[in-house]
Formats: structure tokens, C-alpha cells, sequence
């Protein structure tokens, strides 16, 4: 990542742009020689296209503002790896999973958050829902990329799970920052719904306490930050393997 941080800094200075957040990332995209940025009707995120000599970024109708921002610096990072000559496409797909794609998610996160600023304003703050909230707010980027980042830079250790209410029942949506050995082994256990819907009942503040998942289809228990609100629901918690079963 050490490498990626820096690579973002020199693209930045290189075109003087300032290594605040937040990036101005319609400006950065100009000065890359990116033509336009439009909105279309895409089945992933965004695509960049070059031909004739004249490159584009489209990103998908809809999506908001930091997953718009993350989404064009993704693409970016493709037009920084593209050979000069001949035209292309390459699309910003869901689920990254070529070292390219890869790439492109990591430099797009150290952009948005740049490594230096985030040790300096964030390295002290309590590992909390509301720092997230306020990271994710002054970068103008997403609360997933913001957890990413407070992992790999200051190693906060923690995951960011989203949950929304569909008919009355709670279905995990996404989830951030997950230990590589977990992916795909996390789920929602009736024990997980009930606390959900008793938070929801009493507060819309940040809760702490003992959140019950699924965990390789083992009920397990582990320390989170809650926050239900508006149908939806957020943990910011510490994941490892099962601690208990019943």
C-alpha cells in the first residue's frame, strides 16, 4: 500500500493539485485529459472508454456522491495503467477480483483518502461510528472506503456491516474491511434480527454492545458499535472466528 499512497501523492503534486480532501476529483480528471464525465444507464459502477483520441468516464445513473467519487478515481487508476496508443474500455465492475481491479479499488481509496492526512487528523480519534461518519464526511467518500482505510492505515482492526429492513426481516447487504478468511462466512442468525429491531425500538443513537452472527454457520458473539436508523442498520465490529455456539 506504501507504494500506492505515494503514487497518488506524485499524480497530485504532479498536477498541482492540493493534497487535501476533499479531492477535487472532476478537476483531477480534466488534467488527466479526460474529455467528460457522464451518467448512464451501466450495469456496474462506471467505464472508461477512449476512442479517437477522446476519453470518458461513465458511471452509473444513481449511484451517490462518494460512490460516484470512488468510482471515477477507480477509473482513473485505469487510464494511469492504459498504454497511450489505440483505444480501450474498461469497466469498474462490482465485484474486483483481477490484481488490476484490485489495484484500481486501492488507489482509488488512497486518493480520495490520502495516508499522510489521515494519520495526522485521525490517528487519536476513538474507534467509533462517529469518526467514521466524520471521515467520511470531510473526504466526500463512502463509510465502507472510510473503514477501509482507518484498516490499513492506522490498523483499527474492525469491519463495517450494513444491514437493511426488507418486509420486516433484516438481510445483511454489505459488509467492508472483513478479514480476508471470512469473506462470504458472515450472516444474519434470528438472534442478529431481534437485537436489530430492539435497537430500532428504543434509539437512533450509536449502541454499543455484544452483536450475535453467523460466523461459518456458527452462532457467535462479538463487541460492536450499532446504529439503526430509517430501515437500515450499521455495526462497526471486531470479526473473527466463532467464540461461541448454541
Amino acid at each position: 500500500m506504501a507504494a500506492i499512497d505515494d503514487l497518488t501523492v506524485r499524480v497530485l503534486s504532479g498536477l498541482g493539485m492540493s493534497l487535501e480532501p476533499p479531492i477535487d476529483m472532476d478537476v483531477l480528471a480534466q488534467r488527466l485529459g479526460v474529455s467528460e464525465i457522464v451518467e448512464a444507464r451501466l450495469v456496474e459502477d462506471g467505464r472508461l472508454e477512449r476512442a479517437r483520441n477522446r476519453t470518458r468516464i461513465l458511471v452509473r445513473r444513481g449511484v451517490n456522491s462518494g460512490r460516484r467519487r470512488f468510482t471515477i478515481a477507480h477509473e482513473l487508476a485505469h487510464l494511469l495503467l492504459a498504454d497511450d496508443a489505440g483505444d480501450l474500455i474498461a469497466h469498474r465492475a462490482r465485484l474486483a477480483i483481477a490484481r488490476e481491479e484490485r489495484f484500481c479499488d486501492q488507489f482509488a481509496a488512497a486518493l480520495l483518502i490520502p495516508s499522510h492526512w489521515l494519520r495526522l487528523r485521525y490517528c487519536q480519534r476513538p474507534r467509533r461510528l462517529a469518526v467514521v461518519r466524520d471521515l467520511t464526511d470531510r473526504a466526500k467518500s463512502s463509510m465502507a472506503s472510510s473503514v477501509v482505510r482507518l484498516d490499513e492505515v492506522l490498523s483499527w482492526g474492525l469491519s463495517l456491516l450494513r444491514w437493511r429492513n426488507d418486509q420486516e426481516r433484516w438481510r445483511l447487504v454489505a459488509g467492508a474491511a472483513i478479514p480476508p478468511s471470512l469473506h462470504g462466512e458472515i450472516g444474519t442468525a434470528p438472534e442478529t434480527s431481534r437485537l436489530l429491531d430492539e435497537v430500532a425500538s428504543r434509539t437512533t443513537r450509536d449502541v454499543r454492545l455484544t452483536l450475535p452472527l453467523l460466523i461459518r454457520d456458527r452462532l457467535s458473539r462479538v463487541a460492536a458499535e450499532v446504529s439503526v436508523r430509517y430501515g437500515s442498520a450499521l455495526a462497526l465490529a471486531t470479526l473473527s472466528a466463532p467464540s461461541s455456539q448454541s
